[in-house]
């Protein structure tokens, strides 16, 4: 919609390369944003793996419409997979090849 197209057209947006010895995983629901908060609250975020070592996070935190290319911490990784385990609808994709601990 017009109204989700707007939110995400201003929020400031972080590239976020992670530690090597890190990976991400990504879902059948590749984005994750906070259901209670939706995408217009000043607390929303909107998260999506672009690969499993990067991710691009966006929030109203910063200056609108910027993007900025930073360099993660171990918490973070932990963080995003378990957004992305949360928000699967069915299937769970890892570069692992086995179960996350």
């Amino acid at each position: 919609s017009a109204q989700v197209l707007t939110a995400v057209e201003f929020m400031t947006w972080r590239i976020i390369d992670i530690p090597r010895d890190r990976l991400l995983v990504t879902a059948d629901g590749p984005a994750h944003y906070f259901e209670s908060l939706g995408l217009g609250s000043v607390e929303s975020e909107l998260t999506f793996p672009i690969d499993s070592t990067s991710v691009l996070i966006g929030s109203y935190t910063g200056d609108p419409k910027s993007t900025l290319h930073l360099r993660g911490k171990t918490e973070l990784v932990k963080e995003v997979n378990r957004r992305m385990i949360t928000c699967a609808e069915r299937f769970v994709f890892s570069p692992y090849p086995r179960a996350l601990d």
